[in-house]
């Protein structure tokens, strides 16, 4: 159904303009006591510590929690809501203004995504959080719009994309440490706050712009094969690079974790630090998961890896 798909492409492909905030709290108590506390402060004081603690309260707050809810479409009443379920998996104001950092995995229908969504605005009514989307253009895409509040362990709100709009509406549970991303036997290994890695990349035609590659993507994907067995046999990887990379060789970057600063200083490219979502997902996927010397395969995918096949080792 075409607005279903209009609606998908908010959520996956400009995920800034698509209301996925939720204000949470650890327990009951802890929720009652941060929301009086928060409808209790004065928005137009000066915010000192005051303001910072509920910052931090809020940093916390938004970290490990899921959104559990439907959303509805404007002149499609007649039609049940549409279920939709987000995990906000770690969130970080930034410096800038009332702009926030939000890792989240959202499960659409059929869909489960798992990204780091740009900077989003969260504003303070009497104390109550808002999500603030004022009508953002995206070219070829359109104009979106959305405002979401948050209060009592639940979320409501409207959303518009062009003529089509509706409503949204659910509950915010706190994850327990069983019910996300668990691993038996043990806790979950931590990432790493800032890799460098070295990568072989195999595109296919059309795939890399500005490359005129004739190979197919059956072909591509025979061809990362065939590297894999070469490095399993002992082959140096930066001579692999030198020999097949639709990339530049070295094919070396520098990158940092959500929430750690990248830096352009100075002009040589192989020395600037990339932020994780300045880079294809596919990188911080399965670079941020390897150990020092450690090999893995980002495989192609439209949305995480467009650009083909990524041979990813990582060095530091």
């Amino acid at each position: 159904m075409k607005k279903s798909i209009t609606l998908l492409l908010a959520i996956a492909c400009i995920p800034c303009c698509y209301p996925l905030i939720a204000f949470c709290q650890e327990g009951s108590a802890a929720r009652e006591s941060a929301s009086a506390e928060a409808e209790n402060a004065d928005a137009g004081s000066d915010a000192g510590d005051e303001q910072q603690e509920l910052i931090e309260k809020l940093e916390r707050y938004l970290t490990g929690v899921k959104f559990i809810g439907q959303f509805t479409v404007t002149g499609m009443e007649e039609d049940a809501p549409t279920a939709e379920e987000y995990t906000i998996k770690k969130a970080e104001k930034t410096p800038d203004g009332d702009y926030w950092l939000l890792t989240v995995r959202i499960k659409y229908g059929d869909n489960d995504i798992e990204m780091i969504l740009p900077p989003i605005e969260i504003k303070w009514a009497d104390g109550t959080p808002v999500i603030t989307v004022d009508q953002i253009s995206i070219p070829g895409l359109g104009t979106f719009d959305a405002r979401v509040l948050i209060r009592n362990n639940k979320y409501a709100g409207t959303w518009q994309h062009d003529s089509v709009g509706g409503h949204l509406f659910g509950r915010i549970e706190r994850i327990e440490d069983s019910d996300e991303d668990s691993t038996e036997g043990g806790d979950e290994m931590e990432e790493p706050g800032a890799i460098t890695i070295q990568h072989i990349l195999i595109g296919f035609a059309g795939s890399v712009p500005g490359k005129s590659i004739t190979r197919s993507p059956e072909e591509a994907l025979k061809l990362v094969d065939e590297i894999k067995q070469k490095l399993a046999d002992g082959a140096d990887f930066d001579e692999l690079v030198r020999e097949h990379t639709d990339d530049s060789h070295p094919g070396i970057y520098k990158m940092v974790n959500h929430g750690e600063q990248g830096s352009r200083a100075g002009g040589d490219p192989s020395q600037w630090i990339f932020k994780r979502n300045e880079m294809v997902a596919g990188f911080g996927d399965v670079g941020f998961t390897l150990e020092v010397d450690g090999v893995g395969v980002a495989e192609y995918d439209a949305e995480s890896s467009p650009f083909g096949y990524h041979i990813i080792k990582r060095i530091e």
